[in-house]
């Protein structure tokens, strides 16, 4: 994964440091600082950029989920960063969570969009002509 910083500066602008430090574990102090110029983002550990890179990207995806037209190319990318992606014919959030295989809740589980082309498999996840795309998050 390369460290985006124009991925981590809209991080820092778009989501609270409370959940940034939640998600990533990255300190807010550290978080503050990378907010208010104090220090460069640039300068952190690629340790620290990765993770917050990681979470700009889901975010980001998370965000723009109205815009994003789900193609092969998109859901291996969201495999890739990280992301917790899940293709299936169950049609509401609860449904999910108890086939899923995680030991997760319904406020775990986000619907993004309707998959429609060509069945393939990556990272041991199938993903099927007509499925339903979802995000599942670790519990806190």
């Amino acid at each position: 994964m390369i460290v985006d910083t124009d991925k981590i500066e809209w991080l820092l602008e778009n989501r609270s440091q409370y959940f940034i430090n939640k998600e990533t574990g990255v300190a807010q102090s550290r978080l503050s600082k990378l907010k208010n110029n104090f220090s460069e983002i640039g300068k952190s550990s690629i340790e620290i950029g990765v993770r917050l890179t990681t979470l700009a990207l889901q975010e980001q995806q998370i965000e723009n989920k109205g815009d994003i037209k789900m193609t092969k190319e998109k859901i291996i990318e969201m495999i890739d960063s990280g992301m917790n992606v899940y293709g299936t014919t169950y049609e509401n959030e609860k449904e999910v969570a108890e086939h899923c295989g995680l030991n997760v809740t319904e406020k775990d589980v986000e619907y993004l969009e309707q998959y429609d082309g060509e069945d393939f498999e990556h990272n041991e996840k199938q993903f099927v002509d007509g499925d339903m795309i979802y995000i599942i998050r670790e519990p806190k």
